[in-house]
């Protein structure tokens, strides 16, 4: 049962893309800090960004990106309208020139998108490449939701027209080629043949296909066998040529007939493709041996020869994933652009074919916080003005502009945000004052004066230095996680926060600060165990009721943090009525402990054995004592230790008929009724957020949240006004 907004008693949600859903009565915008941290989607959604004092002051929208863009483009017709594909967000729109950005994936079936492009001649029409993630059984399961998607309106809202074999992947995978007589061009893409999977149903989804009714209908025309990479196509002549890992097919026919043009090549693994505009006999690929290298033919592919870069930094990388020509003065020679993937810096320009490979500068005033050091690894496609080539975007986590042919860059605004919020810190007006965050520690906000949506201050990241990984173990690199956060009640210059892997099932450790989260200590020995251990930390909170005492899942302060002792059981609840109490499950049954965990005792309740996988969520309800709610992958229980019994309340089923992760739960502290819950589709790579108000009896999907939203840890103000979502994609 579906229910819509409209109908609740809350007249409006705010989702916080980067890492919050805001579940409000009411919502007016002052012109402060919100036209600067908030995108409004629609009546009941908006976003919440990470927005820095240089952003609002330079007058930008704020975003402090966060996942990786793997397409852009823009109109031939209207320079302003432009669009951002990216590998776990979907699609992103800007209709101000790449000023500010916001989601724009309606239809899609999966988040990861591998290649998007507007129709050469009428921008009301964009194509996208929709792709699994790399998960085995995803590929192999849901395939048929990747392929070839259409928009008609300029790329808000999206049909699948092909269905394709393709997994997330760097190339290009659509390409435009030379018109028909009715007027419409020969539109091409293809397949990527997955090597791990056999099925004889993938045989019609594998090849090159064509189209030439825009995109409605599409025959295969060919090499079905290939691993494509990338597809270039000639808008004026019958010219495509395919990079795969076969090499390079040509066709001079509009891919009626393909040639194979490896003459000459050290490697058939070709990876990349793209003409000369001043001589359409001069292409260069990139090809895959012992490191990426360049080539290129000055007949068509009738021979090649190998380009001598002056620096070799194929040795650096594995691939050249993306190669385009554009004319910056027509006096000299096309600039080549080219991405490199798996490098420092991956953006790179030649003026001379390859041979010199030079690094833009990139100029990071009005970035966010900790992203203006991010170098690079992976590699976003140059987006090159077709009617100014001095104007070119990419990307650098966040979207950047150059105005003088991708020499220099400078942040063109955002919106663009997806950082995964964990855990948030509310000031006593309700107003956000820190928030944890995957990958880059924990954000502090300004203080709030007439705002509930502060810009951020700084994001801090604690450097982890006193602890090594357990044997075998992979470098303390997700420590730069942060999953939760414990302010001291009578001093709140003092805290505690956990840094780790507990969002990727890896151990975490706790850390100190007596300066307001501007520096911390480590608890060597502790964390030490820690990692040996294995021991994932998911949260860190004060007592309310005896601030001396801290608890985390694994240990203990009885001391303020002085010294922590390990607890027999670990702690999953703690108990809103006396927080001395608190809960666990131990091999399905339910122990209580009224001494903050000293001393257990079982409260002869068991659940279910039988529930889909292991309980994700365990939460102590907000009203009644002793009543526990507890979360498996697909199912929910109200757990009332008192009466010893067990009921269960709701069932989830993914669109697939697939089972469901839970990832959130969250009862309204000032409606009891009223439950919030989130779920991860993960065989067929979608989200859910489900909402309650009859105590759990039915839950109603919220439907203005779209299922590619990505949803996580939920989060009440204490007014129950507000409900705060952290989301690596949508809010």
């Amino acid at each position: 049962m579906h229910r819509n907004f409209k109908n609740r008693n809350y007249k409006k949600i705010i989702s916080l893309i980067l890492s919050l859903l805001i579940l409000t009565s009411s919502c007016v915008f002052a012109q402060t800090d919100e036209a600067y941290t908030i995108t409004k989607l629609n009546d009941y959604v908006s976003m919440y960004h990470i927005t820095s004092k240089a952003q609002k002051n330079l007058g930008v929208k704020g975003g402090e990106g966060a996942q990786l863009v793997f397409s852009m483009d823009m109109s031939h017709q209207n320079e302003d309208n432009m669009l951002l594909a990216n590998d776990t967000v979907g699609v992103y729109r800007s209709t101000d020139n790449g000023k500010s950005w916001i989601p724009s994936s309606d239809g899609l079936e999966w988040t990861t998108v591998n290649t998007v492009r507007y129709d050469v001649d009428d921008d009301k029409i964009a194509y996208a490449y929709v792709a699994t993630p790399s998960n085995e059984a995803v590929r192999v399961n849901r395939f048929k939701n990747t392929g070839l998607y259409k928009s008609v309106d300029g790329g808000k809202s999206w049909t699948q027209k092909l269905i394709l074999c393709a997994e997330k992947a760097y190339g290009t995978f659509i390409a435009q080629g030379s018109k028909n007589e009715d007027g419409t061009r020969n539109l091409y893409t293809a397949a990527q043949k997955i090597k791990d999977d056999s099925t004889s149903a993938q045989d019609e989804y594998v090849g090159v296909f064509k189209s030439v009714d825009s995109g409605e209908t599409f025959k295969c025309v060919g090499l079905k066998d290939r691993n494509v990479n990338s597809i270039y196509a000639d808008l004026f002549s019958g010219l495509v040529i395919v990079a795969s890992d076969k090499g390079i097919d040509v066709s001079f026919d509009n891919g009626e007939s393909w040639t194979q043009k490896n003459n000459g090549l050290t490697s058939s693994y070709a990876t990349a493709v793209t003409v000369n505009p001043k001589n359409k006999n001069h292409w260069i690929i990139g090809i895959k041996d012992n490191g990426a290298k360049l080539w290129q033919t000055l007949d068509s592919g009738e021979s090649w020869a190998q380009i001598n870069m002056s620096k070799n930094i194929g040795s650096e990388v594995s691939v050249f994933s993306h190669l385009q020509f554009a004319v910056i003065d027509e006096l000299e020679n096309p600039r080549l652009f080219i991405n490199a993937s798996r490098c420092s810096k991956p953006n790179r320009y030649s003026d001379d074919f390859g041979v010199t490979l030079k690094i833009p500068s990139f100029n990071v005033e009005g970035t966010y916080g900790l992203l203006n050091e991010y170098t690079g690894y992976y590699p976003t496609e140059f987006c090159i003005n077709p009617n100014n080539t001095k104007e070119v975007f990419t990307s650098k986590i966040t979207p950047y502009k150059s105005i003088d042919g991708g020499e220099s860059f400078a942040f063109s605004g955002s919106g663009y945000s997806g950082y995964l919020g964990y855990d948030w810190i509310f000031d006593e007006n309700g107003a956000i004052k820190y928030m944890s965050i995957a990958d880059l520690g924990f954000v502090k906000f300004e203080d709030s004066i007439d705002t509930l949506y502060p810009v951020a201050q700084k994001t801090i990241l604690p450097s982890i230095t006193s602890v090594t990984p357990s044997a075998g173990g992979e470098k303390i690199s997700w420590a730069k996680s942060s999953t939760s956060i414990a302010i001291d009640p009578n001093n709140s210059l003092h805290g505690f926060v956990t840094m780790g892997g507990y969002i990727y099932s890896n151990p975490s450790t706790i850390m100190e600060t007596n300066d307001g989260f501007e520096t911390f200590t480590e608890f060597t020995s502790l964390n030490q165990k820690v990692i040996d251990e294995g021991k994932d930390l998911s949260f860190v909170k004060y007592n309310k009721d005896n601030p001396d005492v801290i608890y985390t899942d694994y240990f203990t302060s009885f001391d303020n943090g002085k010294t922590w002792q390990e607890n027999s059981r670990r702690i999953k609840a703690i108990s809103p009525f006396d927080q001395n109490v608190v809960y666990t499950i131990d091999n399905y049954e339910v122990f209580k402990s009224t001494d903050c965990g000293k001393n257990w005792e079982t409260t002869n309740v068991t659940l279910f054995e039988n529930a889909v996988g292991t309980y994700k969520e365990f939460v102590a309800d907000l009203f009644y004592e002793d009543v526990l709610w507890a979360a498996s992958h697909n199912d929910v229980y109200r757990v009332d230790l008192k009466n010893k019994n067990i009921d269960k309340r709701s069932s989830f089923i993914g669109r697939f008929n697939t089972s469901l992760e839970f990832m959130g739960f969250a009862q309204n502290p000032c409606l009891k009724n009223h439950i919030v819950v989130t779920l991860r589709d993960f065989n067929a790579g979608g989200f859910y957020v489900y909402e309650s108000y009859d105590s759990g009896k039915n839950f109603l999907l919220v439907e203005e949240i779209p299922y590619y939203s990505g949803a996580g840890k939920v989060k009440f103000t204490s007014d129950g006004k507000r409900l705060f979502l952290g989301t690596p994609i949508f809010a």
